[in-house]
Protein backbone atom coordinates (compact mmCIF):
# COMPACT_ATOMS: atom_id res chain seq x y z
CA UNK A 1 0.00 0.00 0.00
CA UNK A 2 1.38 3.56 -0.97
CA UNK A 3 0.45 6.54 1.06
CA UNK A 4 0.29 9.93 -0.32
CA UNK A 5 2.56 12.57 0.91
CA UNK A 6 3.01 15.90 -0.01
CA UNK A 7 6.89 16.86 1.21
CA UNK A 8 7.76 17.58 -2.63
CA UNK A 9 5.82 20.60 -2.45
CA UNK A 10 8.92 22.39 -0.68
CA UNK A 11 11.34 20.97 -3.43
CA UNK A 12 8.96 23.02 -5.75
CA UNK A 13 11.26 25.72 -7.10
CA UNK A 14 9.34 29.27 -6.16
CA UNK A 15 10.14 31.90 -8.84
CA UNK A 16 9.67 36.10 -8.22
CA UNK A 17 8.00 37.40 -11.41
CA UNK A 18 8.04 40.94 -10.18
CA UNK A 19 8.91 43.29 -7.26
CA UNK A 20 5.92 45.57 -6.04
CA UNK A 21 4.99 47.21 -8.82
CA UNK A 22 8.26 46.31 -11.17
CA UNK A 23 7.86 43.68 -13.58
CA UNK A 24 11.06 41.60 -13.80
CA UNK A 25 12.64 40.72 -17.57
CA UNK A 26 12.17 37.19 -16.62
CA UNK A 27 11.36 35.04 -13.46
CA UNK A 28 14.12 34.64 -10.84
CA UNK A 29 13.74 31.22 -8.51
CA UNK A 30 14.03 32.92 -4.97
CA UNK A 31 16.72 30.53 -4.09
CA UNK A 32 18.92 31.97 -6.99
CA UNK A 33 18.47 35.75 -5.15
CA UNK A 34 18.79 34.07 -1.82
CA UNK A 35 22.23 32.99 -3.15
CA UNK A 36 23.05 36.37 -4.93
CA UNK A 37 22.49 38.01 -1.72
CA UNK A 38 24.07 35.50 0.58
CA UNK A 39 27.53 35.83 -1.96
CA UNK A 40 27.54 39.39 -2.95
CA UNK A 41 27.55 41.21 0.45
CA UNK A 42 30.39 39.51 1.72
CA UNK A 43 32.28 39.52 -1.67
CA UNK A 44 30.97 43.91 -2.11
CA UNK A 45 32.45 43.94 1.26
CA UNK A 46 36.04 42.63 0.40
CA UNK A 47 36.30 44.72 -2.08
CA UNK A 48 35.90 47.44 -0.43
CA UNK A 49 38.34 46.54 2.27
CA UNK A 50 41.09 45.79 -0.57
CA UNK A 51 40.72 49.08 -2.11
CA UNK A 52 38.66 48.54 -5.17
CA UNK A 53 36.42 51.51 -5.78
CA UNK A 54 32.32 51.68 -6.54
CA UNK A 55 32.14 53.04 -9.51
CA UNK A 56 29.64 52.61 -12.24
CA UNK A 57 32.22 51.38 -14.46
CA UNK A 58 33.66 48.86 -12.04
CA UNK A 59 29.84 47.80 -11.78
CA UNK A 60 30.45 44.10 -13.41
CA UNK A 61 33.25 43.22 -11.21
CA UNK A 62 30.80 43.69 -8.37
CA UNK A 63 27.59 41.88 -10.30
CA UNK A 64 29.39 39.37 -12.39
CA UNK A 65 31.37 37.14 -10.26
CA UNK A 66 27.89 36.86 -7.21
CA UNK A 67 26.10 36.36 -10.27
CA UNK A 68 27.84 33.76 -11.52
CA UNK A 69 28.49 31.78 -8.30
CA UNK A 70 24.94 32.00 -7.63
CA UNK A 71 24.30 30.18 -10.54
CA UNK A 72 26.33 27.37 -10.27
CA UNK A 73 25.27 27.11 -6.40
CA UNK A 74 21.87 26.56 -7.36
CA UNK A 75 22.40 24.03 -10.71
CA UNK A 76 22.67 20.36 -9.67
CA UNK A 77 25.84 19.37 -10.04
CA UNK A 78 25.79 16.18 -8.94
CA UNK A 79 23.50 12.90 -7.84
CA UNK A 80 20.20 15.57 -8.66
CA UNK A 81 22.28 17.40 -5.59
CA UNK A 82 22.79 21.19 -5.78
CA UNK A 83 26.71 22.06 -4.95
CA UNK A 84 25.65 23.29 -1.32
CA UNK A 85 23.53 19.89 -0.77
CA UNK A 86 26.64 18.06 -1.97
CA UNK A 87 29.06 19.64 0.07
CA UNK A 88 26.89 19.23 2.88
CA UNK A 89 26.54 15.44 2.08
CA UNK A 90 30.07 14.59 1.61
CA UNK A 91 30.88 16.29 5.19
CA UNK A 92 28.12 14.46 6.85
CA UNK A 93 29.97 11.09 5.18
CA UNK A 94 33.07 12.08 6.50
CA UNK A 95 31.70 12.84 9.97
CA UNK A 96 29.54 10.07 10.44
CA UNK A 97 30.57 6.42 12.05
CA UNK A 98 31.42 3.41 9.64
CA UNK A 99 29.95 1.24 11.37
CA UNK A 100 26.12 0.62 12.65
CA UNK A 101 24.68 -1.53 15.40
CA UNK A 102 21.26 -1.78 16.03
CA UNK A 103 20.59 1.98 14.59
CA UNK A 104 22.90 3.46 17.05
CA UNK A 105 26.89 3.97 16.33
CA UNK A 106 29.51 0.92 17.02
CA UNK A 107 31.81 2.65 18.77
CA UNK A 108 33.59 0.32 21.19
CA UNK A 109 37.68 -0.16 21.08
CA UNK A 110 39.54 -3.22 19.90
CA UNK A 111 40.52 -4.15 23.54
CA UNK A 112 38.58 -3.15 26.42
CA UNK A 113 39.90 -2.89 30.11
CA UNK A 114 37.21 -3.86 32.82
CA UNK A 115 38.43 -3.26 36.33
CA UNK A 116 36.02 -4.54 39.16
CA UNK A 117 36.22 -3.68 43.36
CA UNK A 118 34.34 -6.37 45.54
CA UNK A 119 33.98 -5.34 48.63
CA UNK A 120 33.32 -7.71 51.43
CA UNK A 121 33.72 -6.94 55.08
CA UNK A 122 36.62 -9.38 56.95
CA UNK A 123 34.94 -11.26 59.80
CA UNK A 124 35.22 -14.37 61.98
CA UNK A 125 32.25 -16.44 62.76
CA UNK A 126 32.76 -15.12 66.74
CA UNK A 127 32.45 -11.72 65.44
CA UNK A 128 29.28 -12.43 63.62
CA UNK A 129 27.69 -14.28 66.76
CA UNK A 130 28.37 -11.03 68.43
CA UNK A 131 26.98 -8.41 66.47
CA UNK A 132 24.04 -10.39 66.69
CA UNK A 133 21.90 -8.72 69.38
CA UNK A 134 18.93 -10.20 71.12
CA UNK A 135 15.46 -8.51 70.23
CA UNK A 136 14.42 -6.21 73.18
CA UNK A 137 12.39 -7.82 75.66
CA UNK A 138 8.94 -6.30 76.81
CA UNK A 139 8.10 -6.56 80.22
CA UNK A 140 5.60 -9.49 80.99
CA UNK A 141 3.66 -9.62 83.73
CA UNK A 142 4.39 -12.91 85.63
CA UNK A 143 1.21 -15.10 87.20
CA UNK A 144 0.74 -15.36 90.30
CA UNK A 145 0.82 -19.08 90.67
CA UNK A 146 4.16 -20.33 88.74
CA UNK A 147 4.13 -22.97 86.92
CA UNK A 148 6.78 -25.78 86.52
CA UNK A 149 8.68 -25.70 83.81
CA UNK A 150 7.69 -27.89 80.63
CA UNK A 151 10.73 -30.20 78.99
CA UNK A 152 10.29 -30.94 75.74
CA UNK A 153 10.06 -34.74 74.78
CA UNK A 154 12.88 -36.23 73.06
CA UNK A 155 12.53 -36.37 69.26
CA UNK A 156 13.39 -39.24 67.24
CA UNK A 157 14.21 -39.83 64.15
CA UNK A 158 11.75 -41.68 62.11
CA UNK A 159 12.91 -45.15 60.59
CA UNK A 160 13.82 -45.02 57.27
CA UNK A 161 12.94 -47.64 55.29
CA UNK A 162 14.21 -48.33 51.87
CA UNK A 163 11.71 -47.70 48.76
CA UNK A 164 10.16 -50.87 47.45
CA UNK A 165 12.03 -51.57 43.83
CA UNK A 166 9.73 -52.34 40.87
CA UNK A 167 11.51 -53.27 37.90
CA UNK A 168 10.32 -51.58 34.61
CA UNK A 169 8.37 -53.56 32.56
CA UNK A 170 10.01 -55.01 29.09
CA UNK A 171 8.01 -54.36 26.16
CA UNK A 172 7.63 -56.94 23.99
CA UNK A 173 7.19 -56.77 20.31
CA UNK A 174 3.99 -58.26 19.24
CA UNK A 175 4.07 -61.52 17.72
CA UNK A 176 2.63 -61.72 14.15
CA UNK A 177 0.75 -64.94 12.88
CA UNK A 178 1.74 -66.00 9.54
CA UNK A 179 -1.13 -65.45 7.31
CA UNK A 180 -3.89 -68.68 6.83
CA UNK A 181 -4.36 -69.32 2.88
CA UNK A 182 -8.11 -69.33 2.66
CA UNK A 183 -9.28 -71.04 -0.75
CA UNK A 184 -11.47 -69.46 -2.72
CA UNK A 185 -14.04 -70.82 -4.55
CA UNK A 186 -14.58 -70.11 -8.33
CA UNK A 187 -16.70 -67.61 -9.07
CA UNK A 188 -20.00 -69.14 -10.84
CA UNK A 189 -20.15 -69.64 -14.38
CA UNK A 190 -22.88 -68.03 -16.49
CA UNK A 191 -24.92 -71.34 -17.80
CA UNK A 192 -24.12 -72.16 -21.54
CA UNK A 193 -26.12 -71.58 -24.01
CA UNK A 194 -28.22 -73.57 -25.90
Amino acid sequence: MELPTYTNIWRIEKRLYKLYDFRLPMPLPVGQVTAFLAIAVPYTLLLTLVGVPFSHTLVWLYLLPPAALAWVATRPVLEGKRLPELVLSQLRYLTEPRVWCRLAPLAEPDEMTVTGRVWRRATRPADDQELQRPAPQLAVRQPAVQQAPVRPAPVRPAPVRPAPVRPAPVRQPPVRQPAVATARKPAAQPPAAK
